[in-house]
């Protein structure tokens, strides 16, 4: 099943790296500067997508969004309809991008970036201590810094909360 990746960054390159390695084909990645795009691409094996308007893959299981929320960059309503690809956003402010917002209302099932910040943290905090990480004090530090009184928080933050670790 295909892949998306959205953005040229340190974030994308990383997204690309992954799902080059978990053999995820084909691998698009675009972005709003063509040549950074292509540049990816060729490192990684992937085709550069250069119009979203006009991008029409045979199938697209997975987007991976890289670029600032208030970048405004999302896909066509058609295209998300069609795939109904899983879709991640990893900016977290505000924590419901364009994309997310349109690919919720197309269907597609969602991963905040507030979740991988979480995660992330959690995962580094283990690394350079050696300690579990105290996963409540976490979520709840991440919760407030991101609070939206009119959404929702994310499921990975609402249960870690509600654990005792």
């Amino acid at each position: 099943a295909g892949g998306l990746v959205l953005g040229a960054g340190g974030t994308a390159r990383a997204a690309l790296f992954a799902l080059h390695a978990m053999g995820v084909s084909p691998l698009y990645t675009w972005n709003r500067t063509a040549s950074k795009a292509e540049a990816l691409a060729q490192e990684f094996g992937a085709q550069a997508v250069t119009d979203l308007a006009a991008f029409a893959p045979a199938r697209l299981a997975l987007v991976i969004g890289t670029t600032p929320g208030s970048a405004g960059v999302t896909l066509p309503a058609a295209l998300l309809a069609q795939h109904k690809p899983a879709v991640l956003d990893a900016a977290y402010i505000p924590r419901m991008t364009p994309l997310l917002t349109d690919a919720a209302a197309a269907g597609c099932a969602l991963a905040y970036g507030a979740e991988m910040l979480f995660e992330q943290g959690c995962a580094q905090f283990e690394l350079w201590t050696g300690r579990v990480p105290p996963r409540k004090a976490m979520a709840t530090k991440i919760a407030v810094r991101i609070a939206e009184p009119s959404v929702p928080l994310p499921p990975v933050l609402r249960r870690a909360m509600d654990s005792d670790f």
